[in-house]
This record gives C-alpha cells, structure tokens and sequence, in this order.
C-alpha cells in the first residue's frame, strides 16, 4: 500500500487532485482505469497517463511528478519515465463476455 505523504489531497466529487510546484494533477476515474490528467496552467490538460489503480496514480504523482531536491521534471521528462514504468503493464481492461482480459503494450 501506498502511503499518502504530507502533500494537500483533496477529494472532489469522485476525483483526487493535488498541486505540486509546477503542476496541478487530477486523477479521474474512468470505466476500466484511471487518468491522470497533468496541468500546466491549471486549465489546459497538458498530458493523460492511464494507470490501473489508485495506488499507482498517487505513487507515480508523489515520487515523479513532485518537486525533488529543486528539481521540477518537464512533462516530457514525465512521459519518459512513464514509459518505462509501462513497458510490461496492462494499458487497459476489456470485457471479452464474461471474462475480464487485458491489453498488453507490445513493442
């Protein structure tokens, strides 16, 4: 389990939202998965990272997206290291009749 670390959550209505020194992050819950959503300017969704749990959202939000050390990673700095966290993982989950299955990213 993920703990939540001394950063301002807040929950509206069935999201999670957070902001850290460059961005503002929302996590919205979707049918099958969770988005991300990264802004910029607090208005213009600037990047969407899909993520299978809560726990993986808050993870990714706390330990990449934060300010480290005065150090602010760019959004694509973000992509990158999503990437990488994604090689192997589910990007999404389809019901194929009563089972539940996954998509895989094949590269």
């Amino acid at each position: 389990m993920v703990t939540i670390k001394d950063y301002q959550w807040i929950m509206r209505e069935n999201t999670l939202e957070v902001s850290t020194m460059n961005y503002y992050v929302k996590i919205i819950p979707r049918n099958y998965n969770l988005d991300l959503q990264i802004f910029e300017d607090g208005v213009n969704v600037a990047l969407t990272l899909k993520f299978l749990t809560y726990e993986e959202a808050i993870d990714f939000t706390q330990n990449v997206i934060k300010n480290r050390n005065d150090y602010y990673p760019t959004l694509d700095e973000i992509k990158e290291k999503y990437d990488e966290l994604n090689i192997d993982k589910p990007k999404a989950l389809v019901r194929k009749k009563n089972n539940l299955t996954s998509k895989t990213n094949n590269k």
